[in-house]
This record gives C-alpha cells, structure tokens and sequence, in this order.
C-alpha cells in the first residue's frame, strides 16, 4: 500500500462530497495570504470560486490578479494555504475544454493529493490500521483516480518469491 496515494483516495471522497454538498470546513489563517495569479487567469479564478468554497477556502478578490485567502480548508492542516489553490488553477488550465465535464473530479483530486499524508511521514500502528481500514471500504481501492496503483494483493507464493 502506497500511505500517500491511499490518503489521497480517502479524502478524494471527502472532497467530492464537500463539492457537492458546498460545505467546506474552513481553518482561518491567523495571516491571511496573498495570492496573485496575474490578469491572464483572474478569469478562470472567477470561474472556479464558487468551487474553492465548497472545499473550505476563503478568498476575496483585492484587485486584478491579486486575492486575500483568508482561510483554507481544514484538511489541509499545517500545510501551505497556496499550494493547493495554485496545483488547482494549474490543473484547470490545463484541461481542455471536452473535459470541463471532469472539472469537479480533477480539482476533488488536486486537493485530496495536497491535504495527503506526505511521502516518508512515518505512521503509527492505529494510523495504519485506520488507514488501510478506510481504504478497504471503498469498492475501488486499487488505484487512483488519475490510474495510479494504491494497493497491490500479492499471495503467500508472491511473496516468497520476492526473497
């Protein structure tokens, strides 16, 4: 199992259901961040508000390209209030438009790889258990949604084959 990619997945759910239910838990930053994204993407950034919202993000405009965030969704924890708006902008620039259908999809697996447990974090045993608990409830547990494996099943023969 992947921990990373794992809990990404698990929260992919939780993103999509914030999306679509527009009830983002927010965590007020104590120093509201600027963000400035340039004129050339003020129009997308409109775009995608009302998104950002449902996630848990706090943002008012300042001026052209530029916007006060205020507040960020709490899964995101200790983590860069910015990172998670930028790799959604990005990834919503780059989406052509026969996939906008996908749009709730990328940016509910944009944000769920940024709020995920980083790489080489070591986890406790309960964390784990949880973990790998939560992962084996989804019916599609084995692979991300952009086709990456989470999760490989290997027998008793497998494994000693390995050594």
């Amino acid at each position: 199992i992947d921990p990373h990619r794992a809990h990404a997945l698990i929260l992919y759910d939780l993103c999509l259901k914030r999306l679509k239910e527009h009830n983002g838990e927010v965590q007020q930053l104590l120093f509201p961040e600027i963000w400035d994204v340039g004129i050339e993407d003020e129009q997308l950034v409109e775009s995608l508000e009302g998104y950002f919202r449902s996630l848990g993000y706090d943002i008012t405009r300042l001026m052209r390209g530029s916007y006060n965030v205020s507040g960020v969704p709490a899964i995101l924890g200790n983590q860069n209030a910015l990172t998670g708006l930028q790799d959604i902008l990005d990834n919503m620039r780059e989406l052509d438009e026969a996939a906008q259908s996908e749009r709730e999809r990328c940016i509910a697996w944009t944000m769920a790889k940024n709020a995920a447990i980083p790489y080489g974090k070591t986890l406790t045993e309960e964390e784990m258990n949880d973990l790998i608990s939560k992962l084996l409830s989804r019916p599609d547990y084995r692979l991300t949604p952009s086709g990456k494996v989470v999760a490989v099943l290997l027998n008793n023969e497998q494994i000693n084959n390995l050594f």
